[in-house]
């Protein structure tokens, strides 16, 4: 459950909290929750959970392990990583990110609570499937361009 929100409040639609922290806990995207200013994570639902599992041969840390812990033991810059999400203007972000010879997919958004900035929100996904085919497509086009080009 998402400890953050009091499961007996409800959203403008007159869904509960508790709802909502059921629906986000069993989404198909993974979803990892930190607080903004110590970049602790403080929530990881079962989608990040199972994912980070088949990944824990390339983290520094296992996957049970990971709620808790500083998104620092993740970066080789931390400072990078800091200065993006310091400033809720830079969101959504972005970025595809080597992890090992896997490619993940990260999309970070920021959390707010009225005009306070509560938490950040990254969901994700690895795509490392997608992103070989991608490139051998992109690899079969330009021969075949280049071949075209030596007929003509």
């Amino acid at each position: 459950m998402l400890n953050f929100l009091s499961p007996k409040k409800t959203d403008s639609n007159g869904m509960s909290v508790a709802a909502l922290s059921q629906i986000i806990e069993s989404m198909p995207v993974a979803v990892v929750i930190c607080d903004p200013e110590t970049l602790e994570v403080t929530y990881l639902n079962k989608t990040s959970l199972d994912t980070l599992r088949s990944l824990e041969h390339l983290l520094p840390c296992r996957a049970d392990e990971v709620k808790g812990q500083c998104i620092d033991i993740f970066h080789k810059d931390p400072s990078h990583q800091r200065r993006i999400l310091a400033d809720p203007t830079n969101f959504p972000y972005q970025a595809q990110i080597a992890l090992g010879d896997e490619t993940l997919d990260l999309l970070i958004t920021g959390v707010f609570e009225g005009e306070k900035f509560h938490s950040v929100m990254l969901t994700w996904s690895v795509v490392t499937a997608k992103y070989r085919a991608e490139k051998e497509a992109q690899e079969k086009s330009e021969e075949i361009a280049h071949s075209t080009r030596l007929f003509s």
